[in-house]
């Protein structure tokens, strides 16, 4: 049985309750499953990638990380290992967790942060990557005979 999250959330900075949540999460599952650092360092990675690509703050807030641990490839890991899935949301004042769970996942699965954001967001990154890039007009391919490649 796990603890009870709030509707909005434990903050990330709380390590008391975070340890508390995930711990009663994981139950006695330890070799796979994340723990609060993990917690931690996941909402600093999901910070940082948005920092990278040049997110205002008041922009952050709303997205959404996912985030998976990895699975060894290992003989010993026929079927399935338990390793932990979070679920964290950006608010005004920083990353909360709103959920965590244990999976199972096959051996070899890798460790998987995707972060899901605002369509206005989404809009800035794909701006900031084609700066100074064209998209060319498709033009009608030129007859063979006026072509001179030599040969």
């Amino acid at each position: 049985m796990s603890a009870a999250i709030k509707k909005n959330g434990i903050k990330i900075t709380d390590q008391e309750a975070l340890a508390d949540y995930i711990n009663s999460v994981n139950d006695r599952a330890t070799a796979h499953t994340a723990n609060v650092w993990t917690a931690i360092s996941v909402a600093d990675e999901a910070e940082q990638m948005l920092d990278q690509k040049g997110i205002a703050k008041k922009h952050k807030v709303g997205t959404v990380a996912h985030y998976t641990s990895s699975v060894p490839t290992a003989k010993k890991y026929k079927y399935a290992a338990i390793c932990s899935r979070f679920f964290l949301k950006r608010f005004p004042e920083g990353w909360r967790l709103m959920k965590a769970e244990k999976v199972g996942l096959y051996p070899g699965t890798p460790r998987d942060l995707t972060l899901i954001v605002s369509q206005a967001v989404a809009d800035k990154i794909r701006r900031d990557a084609m700066a100074g890039f064209h998209v060319a007009k498709p033009t009608p391919a030129a007859p063979a005979e006026t072509t001179n490649i030599a040969a």
